[in-house]
């Protein structure tokens, strides 16, 4: 029986996957009233493609749909 294994480089990408988009959403609550909300869904669109660009499919489908 083969093990799946994870690769450094896969398990921080998975990281980011989750810390990522939370951090910037965290970033941006103060500056709710002065940041339109369409710049701010850029933000996070942008954060979720330079996830997917890591290469790791898993983490940038954990990036996109928010599962936790």
């Amino acid at each position: 029986m083969q093990m799946w294994r994870m690769s450094r480089r896969d398990g921080v990408a998975m990281l980011a996957g989750v810390a990522a988009p939370l951090a910037l959403a965290a970033l941006v609550i103060p500056f709710r009233g002065s940041f339109p909300n369409t710049d701010a869904a850029l933000a996070l669109i942008l954060v979720v493609v330079a996830v997917a660009a890591n290469g790791y499919r898993p983490a940038g489908y954990l990036a996109a749909t928010g599962r936790r």
